[in-house]
């Protein structure tokens, strides 16, 4: 993991590829849109209920996230044209934050959804890894969460640029609060594939 992160620091050195997001850094290229199949096989193991509950996206991006959560039934509040830190959390509790956020800024991001906005349901897709990280439990513990985890039955291909990527060098994860999940007989939560791994 440190090898990984100097090698991504030696590269921003090198490339100069970096925007001001807020009061944070976001590497250009950190900015890949979550396929189809991710949010599909996500929500269709969890259980939301689409008259009950509003599902909020406060990494609009490309929009991509809030069309398909509307294609399968979900009423979404988008944080449409609104930099993440400047985006109005609603206050009821029926909305259910689903979110995939620029992995680079994954810590402030998890402290401003966790620790300032004290969110309590959510779905975050990760790095697989956070959930090991000091920093992770610390907020996770302050502010008395119960969270689960659904590991995806391979390797999620994001997009960029309307592309489905190659390869994800790292495995990612939905993390999870506040959301009924089946009964998995322990801890671990497989959600199956429903459908082909479309864009």
């Amino acid at each position: 993991m440190i090898a990984q992160v100097k090698i991504v620091m030696a590269a921003e050195k090198v490339t100069g590829k970096k925007r001001k997001v807020g009061f944070v850094t976001l590497r250009k290229d950190d900015e890949y849109m979550t396929p189809r199949y991710a949010l599909r096989d996500m929500l269709t193991y969890v259980n939301i209920d689409p008259a009950k509950d509003t599902l909020f996206e406060p990494f609009y991006g490309t929009g991509r996230s809030s069309i398909v959560m509307k294609e399968l039934g979900y009423e979404v509040v988008p944080g449409k044209e609104v930099e993440f830190f400047d985006v109005a959390f609603p206050d009821e509790a029926n909305h259910i934050l689903v979110t995939n956020p620029p992995f680079s800024i994954k810590r402030k991001v998890l402290d401003y959804i966790i620790t300032q906005k004290k969110c309590r349901r959510f779905a975050i897709l990760l790095p697989s890894p956070t959930i090991f990280a000091a920093y992770f439990h610390e907020m996770i513990r302050a502010q008395n969460l119960v969270v689960s985890v659904l590991i995806p039955n391979a390797r999620i291909q994001f997009v960029k640029n309307g592309k489905k990527t190659r390869c994800n060098a790292l495995d990612t994860c939905w993390i999870t609060a506040g959301i009924d999940l089946p009964d998995a007989g322990g801890g671990s939560h497989f959600p199956p594939a429903v459908g082909p791994r479309d864009g």
